[in-house]
Formats: structure tokens, sequence, C-alpha cells
């Protein structure tokens, strides 16, 4: 779900995606930039535009509401998670994703668009060990600087505690290095490769409340080629 500052430069596309943000903006408190990079979900190529700035959810609001005009209300899809407000719609054969939070040092916004008849061929596969009990989304790929990265990230049907701790069981079977950072996340490293995994409640109503839920976000980064398994 979550679309990391790592993303594919696409030319009109990326273009398109930043002069949207600027119209947004007009007027408000707003840096953007355009993220270059090489990105895929799961095959597919996106172009990704930042924008940072106190009025970064005004431009939010700006945006949606442009979105709802073009498109119609029930076009846009919104859903929040693990701290970011999301939205999407499809349109004109490309997917547009927009994500915004707020964090100590200010409110930050992604803009994703994707062709959705462009393809970048297979999306590859994190080599770390995946806890189970988990339903996992399809991956975040791509190359930024000379370093690969892979995400994902889940919905489990158990509490993040276990979930880190059968991570740690898996990551030390299979020969990882790996240490806790705070109370949510793994860091681990086996060669080249480095992987960090993120772990947070999340709150239900409903009675699997009992064993728990879980947000997961796994990240794995490689000097080089993607990974292949």
């Amino acid at each position: 779900m979550l679309l990391r500052a790592m993303l594919l430069c696409l030319g009109i596309a990326l273009d398109a995606g930043a002069q949207e943000l600027q119209e947004a903006a007009r007027g408000l408190l707003v840096s953007i930039e355009d993220l270059a990079g090489t990105i895929g979900v799961n095959g597919l190529p996106l172009a990704v535009s930042r924008a940072v700035g106190p009025e970064v959810p005004a431009m939010a609001e700006r945006l949606l509401a442009r979105w709802r005009e073009q498109s119609g209300g029930d076009a846009v899809r919104s859903a929040g998670c693990c701290g970011w407000q999301i939205a999407s719609r499809i349109r004109d054969g490309q997917s547009q994703v927009v994500q915004w939070r707020s964090t100590a040092a200010g409110p930050e916004l992604y803009l994703s668009t994707a062709k959705l008849t462009d393809r970048v061929g297979p999306a590859p596969f994190v080599t770390s060990p995946l806890p189970s009990g988990c339903s996992w989304t399809t991956p975040v790929h791509g190359q930024v600087s000379g370093t690969s990265f892979i995400q994902l990230s889940a919905q489990c049907a158990r509490s993040a505690t276990a979930i880190l701790d059968q991570s740690i069981r898996l990551l030390s079977r299979e020969g990882w290095q790996w240490r806790r950072l705070g109370a949510a996340t793994v860091q681990a490293q086996r060669g080249p490769t480095h992987m960090q995994l993120t772990a947070i409640p999340q709150p239900t109503e409903t009675s699997a409340a009992r064993t728990g839920l879980s947000s997961v976000v796994i990240v794995e980064t490689h000097t080089g080629k993607e990974p292949q398994r």
C-alpha cells in the first residue's frame, strides 16, 4: 500500500503528475519535486512526484476535489493505513494514487501514476523469510542510485508481537544477522542484502481482536540488480 520515495521517471507521465500537483498547490506553502529512478508494482511501471510543506493537507483536499469533479465521487476511492491517508482513481488508461501524512519533519505527499498498458517485466521476490498468517500485497520494486529495493505490505491475522518474534526465528534459521530497532521493527542483513520489517497493531472491533491483527511492511534492499528467488 505504501509507495515510498523511490519511483520511476517516465517522462510525459511524470511531467503530468508534477503539473497536476503544481496546480493543486497554487498559492500554498508547498514544495514539489520529481523523483527519479525505476520502479514497478507487480511489473507495472510508475511515475511519482513528491510534495512537502505545511500546507500539504490543503493541497491534498484540492487535488481530491478536482479528481471528484473530473471522475465523479464514486470513482475516487479513499482509505487509511499506517499513518497515511490514501486516495486512488483510474482515468484515461492510467491509475493514480495519492498518499499523504504528517511527520515530525512536516507533512509530505506522494502522487504516483501508472500507465496500465505499460509493463517492465515480472516482479522480483524478497529473499528474506515471510511470516505466516498474512495476506500480502503485490510488490513495489525498482532501483535508485544503484540500489535495488522491494517493498511488501500485508494485513496479518496475528499480533504484531507474534509477527516480530516469528520473523526473528526465521531470520536466525536462514543465516541472517538481525537486531531489534524499537518495539515495532526488526532489521537484518545477509551478505549485500538488507531488510527491515515493521509490524504495528491494527485496531479492530471484531472478535478477531482476541487473537490480534497487525499491519506489516517489509523493505529489502540490494546493491546491483534486483534478486530473483
